[in-house]
């Protein structure tokens, strides 16, 4: 049997050794979860800084486990096992390891020969989760028996565990691949589990042995050189702690070994080493990998949306209307059971009826109150519930929000006074519950966002002198953080600035990592740590994501979602428009501005919905669409994903010589190989 290491990512901050554990599940309290390539990588007991383990998926239902423990004297244990993934509970799985092996014999460096090398079974152990972060390890090995609450320390970059499709901010870099277990065939025996946990860090487990033929392991940090190697300038080694109910974390002495540099390809490599003990000295060894990673490829390629997921269509019954009686029904958001709301203008132009469609009806359903509604309307992500402000005729000054009740179909009046006049709904939180915009107390003519829930009633958000007219687009669940846009004079212009209100305070502009503001802020995830919008505020041609969708999620620590080829980047309209999010902010979705062609001075463009995700990038639904056997329509864009990412609504429009008529359908995509 070959004797190896295991890849695993980490954090955003380094590992340190007292914080390395690995813990195995026998009987939780919390129902175990499906065991998905994700759960790769470092994890510990907090109560037991000092020890690890690294666990590898290598299949869907398989895996290799490094426990990085102590002896009774307090020296330094390995123990490995093979395990095997299998049901666990209705909808849960386990790892079960059936065997715990630890090893004796050899000797470190030249002196190595893998005939030494003796292998001993010690026990089983077990291996289950609850969340993506959390688990319970049980073990019985060495006359003891034990059951540690875990929490991961490190993940694998390009492993899944939350989403199929990524999770924003967690970006995978095309030497992901490269983590996994790594020998030198001539060493059969001691070996490397190399992790990438980010773009820029590696972390690195050697296990082997001393001069004495003592287990012994390593751990270190490191990221790539100049020259593309993996250096590794801080290994360090412990002692100290026992075995089991002995451990104490105060008993871990953590002490510098030395320096060690990988070379690799994706199949092979070397490894050069330098100790600071003069036991271990410097030497050089010629790699091969022993295992990948379950869903890593080497080297690491972005998978499309099909990859990952089937896609069904529906077909929303929009039925074409004449010049005289148009019906233009506009689908703007899908639930997470598939329902559809809509807006269709009233006949005499003034306001719109609330229309909703079921899954499986054929027909829609007029669920207007009266007064008719503005065009902007909230709803929670189970439709059973719609928040909308009532349409206002120029001379209209007191404008009230009503709320839809979907258990009993009745609109009623939101109980809370409103103190602003001309008022506009322009933003909501995603549970519905928090509602914002602009308009003017009494006695002002300046417009003033607002924020409105049961709790507070109607409150006013800071401005200042340099932010004006703010514009609500999203608001936490909370209702802490409030995310939109407000005005900056540029010179003779006023420009839209990406803006974050926190607890209604003076507003920050959010800027992008080459100091550049942002334009619009449209959508947050449930609680605003993740923020969407689109543009630069000074457009500016040489900025390298000119004219780009964004997200944003701490100062310094902001992205583009890339762009299409054939993208007409207008200077008067955005050539990208984020329309929608899911609740953890994983997902989002909305239109670009596709160029046709051009005919001398003119310019034939049209909208094409798209959807982006850390792993796939930007997606075009057109060849989706294609391949699944859609007409094309004039237009069209991704107006609405439920906030579980189940449903995509796409709408739009088809010419015709009467007149344009409305098109919407709703993709279900179902998880390939995804429990």
């Amino acid at each position: 049997m070959n004797v190896h290491t295991t890849t695993s990512s980490a954090n955003t901050r380094p590992m340190t050794w007292p914080a390395l554990v690995l813990m195995i599940v026998c009987g939780m309290a919390q129902a175990a979860m499906p065991v998905r390539s994700g759960h790769a990588g470092h994890w510990y007991a907090t109560d037991r800084s000092g020890e690890g383990w690294v666990l590898e998926l290598r299949g869907p239902d398989s895996a290799w486990l490094y426990w990085f423990t102590y002896d009774s004297q307090g020296r330094q244990r390995w123990l490995t096992a093979t395990g095997q993934i299998v049901p666990d509970g209705d909808d849960g799985q386990r790892i079960d390891f059936a065997q715990l092996v630890v090893t004796r014999g050899a000797r470190f460096g030249a002196a190595f020969d893998p005939d030494d090398v003796i292998r001993e079974a010690v026990g089983s152990a077990s291996l289950r989760f609850s969340s993506c972060d959390r688990g319970q390890f049980s073990y019985n090995a060495f006359n003891q028996s034990q059951t540690f609450d875990v929490q991961r320390l490190a993940r694998v970059m390009g492993t899944r565990c939350e989403t199929p499709h990524g999770v924003t901010g967690r970006e995978v870099a095309d030497h992901a691949g490269q983590s996994g277990s790594w020998y030198d065939p001539t060493h059969n025996g001691e070996g490397y589990a190399l992790h990438w946990a980010t773009p820029d860090q590696a972390i690195v487990t050697w296990y082997s042995y001393d001069a004495q033929g003592n287990q012994y392991w390593m751990l270190g940090t490191g990221q790539l050189d100049a020259q593309g190697r993996i250096h590794f300038p801080d290994v360090h080694a412990t002692r100290g702690a026992r075995f089991g109910t002995a451990f104490d974390p105060d008993d871990v002495e953590r002490f510098a070994w030395g320096a060690l540099t990988f070379e690799l390809a994706c199949d092979g490599g070397s490894a050069h080493y330098e100790s600071v003990l003069p036991a271990f000295g410097s030497g050089d060894f010629d790699l091969t990998r022993l295992t990948s990673l379950h869903e890593v490829a080497c080297p690491w390629q972005r998978p499309t949306l099909t990859d990952l997921y089937d896609f069904s269509v529906t077909t929303l019954p929009i039925a074409e209307g004449t010049p005289l009686a148009p019906n233009d029904i506009q689908a703007y958001k899908v639930t997470d059971d598939g329902k559809v709301f809509a807006l269709r203008t009233a006949l005499d132009g003034h306001g719109y009826h609330l229309l909703k469609i079921e899954p499986g009806a054929t027909d829609w359903e007029d669920i207007s109150g009266n007064p008719l509604i503005s065009s902007t309307f909230a709803t929670d992500p189970k439709g059973t519930f719609a928040v909308a402000s009532e349409w206002r005729t120029q001379s209209t000054s007191q404008v009230r929000l009503y709320r839809w009740d979907g258990t009993n179909g009745n609109w009623l009046p939101l109980d809370q006074q409103m103190n602003f006049e001309f008022l506009t709904m322009t933003g909501w939180s995603q549970s519905g519950q928090h509602v914002a915009g602009h308009g003017r107390l009494p006695g002002s003519t300046a417009p003033l966002p607002w924020l409105w829930s049961s709790e507070t009633g109607q409150i006013a958000l800071e401005t200042n002198d340099l932010v004006r007219d703010g514009l609500p687009r999203a608001v936490s669940n909370d209702g802490r953080v409030v995310v939109g846009r407000s005005l900056r004079p540029e010179g003779t212009m006023m420009r839209p600035h990406a803006t974050r209100w926190i607890d209604g305070a003076n507003p920050e502009i959010l800027r992008d990592t080459y100091g550049a503001e942002l334009g619009v802020a449209t959508r947050c995830n449930t609680d605003c740590s993740v923020i969407f919008g689109h543009d630069q505020a000074i457009l500016d041609n040489t900025h390298p994501h000119y004219r780009q969708a964004w997200y944003w999620k701490t100062p310094g620590v902001a992205a583009y979602l890339g762009g299409f080829d054939d993208v007409f980047p207008h200077l008067f309209s955005a050539a990208y428009i984020l329309n929608d999010l899911t609740s953890d902010g994983n997902l989002a979705a909305g239109a670009y501005t596709q160029l046709l062609r051009e005919d001398g001075d003119t310019v034939f463009v049209r909208d094409e919905g798209f959807v982006w995700t850390q792993n796939t990038g930007i997606v075009s639904m057109e060849p989706i669409l294609t391949e699944l056997g859609i007409q094309l329509w004039t237009a069209r864009a991704v107006t609405s994903v439920s906030s579980d990412g189940r449903f995509i609504l796409l709408a739009g429009w088809i010419e015709t010589q009467a007149l344009n008529h409305w098109k919407a359908i709703v993709l279900k995509a179902e998880p390939k190989h995804w429990r």
